[in-house]
C-alpha cells in the first residue's frame, strides 16, 4: 500500500476544498452521475473539476481494482451538509445511432468529508440506486490480513456489471478501519466493474449478510 501517496492526496483534496478553486464548478448540479454518463454531460452540468488525479498502478486505489490514468475531481454537496470528494474516470463507450465512440464515466471514487454511514451514502448518491434496482447482495468481505469491508453486488450480475465497494481507513482511528455492515463508516467508496474487483481480490472471504435496494429507504 502506497500510504504516503494516499496521505498526500488526501491533504491536497482537503486543501483544495478551502480554496476559491471550488467556484470553477457548479454548486448544485442537476445531473445524477452514473456509469455510462457522457463526459460532455458531466461538463455541461458540473462545470470544470477543481482538480485532477493521475492514478498510477503502484498506488493503493489502483490495487483495489479501479482503472489507472487521469481522474476528474469534483466537490459535491448532499443532504444535511454532507460533502463528498467525487472522482470520475472516463473510458470509452459506443453511443448514438451510428455507434460512435465517446468518453463516458466507467468508474467512480468517493471520499466523505465526515462520519457518514453506508446507509447515508447510499441515500445521498442516487446513482447507486440504479445499480441495485433489482436488489444488491450486501457482502461482508475479509482479506488475508483480517481487514473487513463491504461489497454491494447486483444479485443478477454479469462480469462487466458495476459493484459498490466500501472500505475503511487503514491508517486512521480504530473505529474507522473496518466496514462490516450498512451502519459502518467508510473512508473510501468505489464503483467499478465486478470483473476488475475479482481480479484484484482472489483471497477475499465473502459472506452475504443481507440485501439492499433503493426501495428500502435508509435511515438518516
Amino acid at each position: 500500500m502506497n500510504l504516503p501517496s494516499n496521505l498526500w492526496f488526501t491533504a491536497v483534496i482537503v486543501l483544495a476544498l478551502q480554496t476559491s478553486v471550488l467556484a470553477a464548478q457548479n454548486s448544485a448540479p442537476s445531473l445524477k452521475l452514473s456509469i455510462g454518463t457522457p463526459q460532455s454531460a458531466v461538463t455541461a452540468s458540473y462545470g470544470k473539476p477543481f482538480g485532477h488525479w493521475q492514478l498510477t498502478a503502484s498506488e493503493y486505489s489502483a490495487q483495489v481494482g479501479v482503472p489507472t490514468g487521469l481522474w476528474m475531481v469534483y466537490h459535491l454537496n448532499a443532504f444535511g451538509n454532507r460533502m463528498y470528494v467525487t472522482m470520475l474516470h472516463f473510458g470509452h463507450s459506443m453511443v448514438g445511432p451510428q455507434q460512435s465512440v465517446s468518453a463516458a464515466v466507467d468508474s467512480l471514487m468517493l471520499m466523505p468529508n465526515g462520519y457518514w454511514t453506508v446507509f447515508q451514502i447510499l441515500n445521498d448518491q442516487p446513482e447507486f440506486g440504479a445499480l441495485c434496482v433489482t436488489n444488491c447482495d450486501v457482502i461482508r468481505t475479509t482479506d488475508s490480513a483480517g481487514k473487513v469491508a463491504l461489497l454491494l453486488k447486483p444479485e443478477t450480475s454479469k462480469p462487466d456489471a458495476a459493484i459498490i465497494y466500501f472500505e475503511g481507513d487503514s491508517a486512521g482511528r480504530i473505529d474507522r478501519k473496518s466496514v462490516a455492515s450498512l451502519q459502518g463508516v467508510p473512508q473510501w467508496v468505489y464503483v467499478f466493474r465486478l470483473s476488475d474487483f475479482d481480479s484484484h481480490h482472489a483471497d477475499l472471504r465473502k459472506e452475504v449478510i443481507g440485501t439492499w435496494s433503493p426501495e428500502i429507504k435508509p435511515h438518516q
